[in-house]
């Protein structure tokens, strides 16, 4: 999902299309109940509106931003590439979503029933952090490494050496993975 702990914009586009999904639920929702809330809590209904607009415009801005940067980034990089610096524009989007948890909370409370999420689109982009640790392990295995100092197996009972090397095992696979990982974005 990440490379080096940073979103990639393969992750960013899969998470403008999971957003876009439920708050297009909820914005459906929201429509459907309206009337009846309108008629029903006229002061509930304004107080909603009052948050849901300016969740929902913040929302289109960052969404904007993010999708530009799913637009200009070459397919072959989407997996590697970091979106923005440190994620910043993965983490902004995020971060415009929080409100959408209470507005569900307050809709849901209304309606009486909850928004159907189930057709949420599912991650696709590759997790290349997993798959360096994945490759480091195969090439550990290829050396000789035992599955048991790899975790691949229950650790023998009783034997302390394999307790206390298995964590800097993986640790060095995962450390020669990064390393190996920075040298080709490089």
């Amino acid at each position: 999902m990440t490379v080096a702990g940073i979103p990639t914009v393969g992750e960013l586009a899969d998470l403008i299309k999971s957003y876009d999904y439920q708050v297009g639920q909820m914005r459906q929702a929201y429509a459907d109940a309206s009337p009846t809330w309108v008629q029903k809590d006229a002061a509930g209904y304004e107080a909603f509106t009052n948050d849901w607009q300016p969740a929902n415009d913040a929302y289109d801005n960052a969404r904007s931003n993010a999708q530009q940067v799913v637009n200009i980034t070459p397919s072959l990089a989407m997996n590697i590439t970091p979106a923005g610096p440190d994620g910043a524009v993965y983490h902004a989007l995020s971060d415009t979503f929080k409100p959408f948890q209470d507005l569900y909370g307050r809709l849901t409370d209304f309606t009486g029933k909850p928004v159907d999420f189930s057709q949420n689109p599912q991650p696709t982009a590759p997790d290349v952090d997993i798959s360096a640790l994945q490759g480091t392990t195969k090439v550990l295995q290829g050396v000789g490494v035992p599955n048991s100092l790899l975790g691949m197996k229950p650790n023998p009972a009783g034997n302390p050496i394999v307790n206390a090397v298995k964590p800097y095992l993986v640790g060095a696979a995962v450390f020669a993975g990064v390393v190996a990982l920075y040298k080709i974005l490089r």
